[in-house]
């Protein structure tokens, strides 16, 4: 019985959807894609979609400024790492896992 190919999710972005497809692509050209292998790939898909949106949200600022208030009401200005950047870490970490 020949094995189809599960249906690409409907969920993913467009970003992600064409990611899932190129290593769809290439699992199938080398006759290695299993039924697992397209869940895995959909999953790389919406992480890759993810890194490239924060990537573009974070640019060149590494550092953000804020202003912070403390118990007593006085506001102050602090520079502290930009807070995408745990979240493009934690994309960079799942995306080298797979």
């Amino acid at each position: 019985m020949a094995q189809t190919r599960p249906k690409f999710p409907a969920h993913l972005s467009r970003v992600g959807l064409q990611e899932m497809k190129r290593v769809v692509r290439i699992l199938e050209e080398r006759g290695t894609a299993t039924e697992n292998d397209y869940a895995i790939a959909a999953m790389y898909g919406e992480v890759y979609a993810r890194w490239i949106v924060v990537k573009q949200q974070i640019g060149d600022e590494y550092m953000v400024t804020a202003t912070i208030t403390d118990n007593h009401g006085t506001a102050r200005v602090v520079t502290r790492l930009n807070p995408l950047l745990r979240v493009l870490q934690a994309c960079e970490a799942r995306l080298v896992s797979r």
